[in-house]
């Protein structure tokens, strides 16, 4: 099974469950190769939280959720998690330095994916995106995002 296809079934089944059956922090669901967490190797013990560094070297990946949020990176990735308030686990900026991720959103709550060149903004979504310093790919797998070019801020594309 393809690794979008894969995420898309661990997230179904992890989402439903009410924010109150979630942990605070982080969870590790799947990791393989090299992941770390904040320049350190990250384990399936590890907590995950805003103002933190995901990023995976040439064999890693890693599956995790947080707050109901569901992710994954694939090899050669960076992803930074902001949140506006560090008290609270819901990760409201999720920046994509490089590599690839997919993510799906409890819906509700406005996110955004900023990328190389796009600016993603999100609501109760599911999207894959892949970023390089030359050019962004964002596929919208099932809910809303609107896509703003990162150079100016201009409206691209609006997908439901």
């Amino acid at each position: 099974m393809n690794s979008r296809r894969r995420f898309l079934c661990l997230a179904g089944a992890l989402l439903p469950l009410p924010a109150g059956a979630q942990s605070k922090w982080g969870v590790v669901h799947d990791i393989s190769g090299e992941v770390l967490l904040n320049g350190r190797p990250l384990t399936a013990q590890s907590a995950i939280q805003g103002g933190q560094t995901v990023s995976t070297g040439a064999d890693g990946r890693v599956t995790f959720s947080v707050a109901g949020d569901v992710y994954f990176l694939r090899p050669r990735s960076e992803l930074r998690l902001h949140s506006a308030n560090w008290r609270e686990a819901f990760i409201n900026t999720l920046r994509l330095v490089t590599g690839a991720m997919g993510a799906t959103f409890r819906p509700g709550l406005a996110r955004s994916v900023v990328a190389q060149t796009v600016t993603i903004g999100i609501r109760g979504t599911g999207v894959y995106v892949e970023t390089s310093p030359e050019e962004s790919y964002a596929c919208t797998c099932f809910g809303t995002t609107e896509m703003l070019s990162a150079a100016g801020g201009a409206m691209m594309e609006r997908v439901r």
